[in-house]
């Protein structure tokens, strides 16, 4: 019997616009956006930590193989352990298991949290 990574550690699902990538007024530039400063290092600490979760509220066929593309093509594809697309659109989500931060202010809570309990 395989066991996965995410049966191993807790789950982490990250957002892709304005949390991966920087967000843009449209919505035909997926393939030209840049990459948040330091998000590949950021990925690196949290996957020996989480399994992660890409979710996404992007849709169709061909923008799955934009994302599919941009992820390989930064080199951070192998970071997610799934990829969700269309996430439902919506100005708020409420979620009780969670909270909405940014991946720099979860990163830096769990760096503090982990000198504490060293």
């Amino acid at each position: 019997m395989q066991v996965y990574k995410v049966d191993t550690l807790p789950v982490l699902v990250l957002d892709m616009d304005g949390v991966i990538c920087n967000e843009t007024d449209r919505w035909d530039d997926f393939a030209e956006r840049t990459m948040i400063e330091g998000v590949p290092e950021m990925l690196a600490a949290l996957a020996v930590k989480y399994s992660i979760v890409l979710q996404t509220a992007r849709t169709g066929r061909e923008v799955f193989w934009v994302t599919v593309r941009w992820l390989q093509e930064h080199g951070i594809a192998h970071y997610f352990d799934e990829v969700i697309f269309n996430k439902p659109f919506a100005q708020h989500y409420v979620d009780d298991k969670g909270g909405c931060i940014s991946l720099a202010e979860f990163v830096a809570e769990e760096t503090a949290h982990d000198a504490i309990t060293e």
